[in-house]
């Protein structure tokens, strides 16, 4: 999903500034097949690293749990551990 059709998604208003900046984040992020790395601690650094001490990792749980209730993206967890999100059509 373009980060154009995340900010025009109707309930993209409901997100907290910081959700929104994640969400549009983790648009620019996706590969061509719209997923991505899904875990805390990366999203954490690579989208807040100048604020990366003062947000926590249960912080960032939780914006994605937003992010995932009000818009077309899924995060999942496969059997080793890693994370990852994917936008739906």
């Amino acid at each position: 999903m373009s980060p154009e059709k995340v900010f025009n998604h109707d309930e993209f208003c409901y997100l907290t500034l910081r959700q929104r900046f994640l969400a549009l984040a983790l648009a620019i992020l996706a590969d061509e097949d719209g997923r991505g790395i899904g875990h805390p601690a990366w999203l954490r650094g690579r989208v807040f690293p100048a604020e990366a001490e003062h947000i926590s990792l249960s912080e960032i749980e939780r914006d994605c749990e937003a992010i995932q209730r009000y818009l077309p993206v899924k995060f999942w967890t496969v059997e080793d551990g890693k994370k990852y999100y994917g936008w739906e059509d």
